[in-house]
Order: structure tokens, then C-alpha cells, then sequence
């Protein structure tokens, strides 16, 4: 139970930093569209 638990965890974050990156790509774009 405690390795699934640490599993879900991993996934969890992985998720989460996918979910960060896709974000900061989408502000990039639309700060670079404001100046430009």
C-alpha cells in the first residue's frame, strides 16, 4: 500500500508539472503577442 501511495504521488507531481509547463508556454505566448 505504501508504494502505490508513493506511486501516486509521482504521478501526481508529474501532472502537475506538465500541467505548469503547458501554463507557462500559454503566458509566454500572450505576453509576446502584447509587446509585439
Amino acid at each position: 500500500a505504501h508504494y502505490y501511495r508513493n506511486l501516486g504521488l509521482l504521478f501526481a507531481l508529474f501532472i502537475g508539472f506538465r500541467l505548469l509547463g503547458i501554463g507557462i508556454l500559454l503566458l509566454r505566448a500572450k505576453f509576446q503577442r502584447r509587446s509585439g
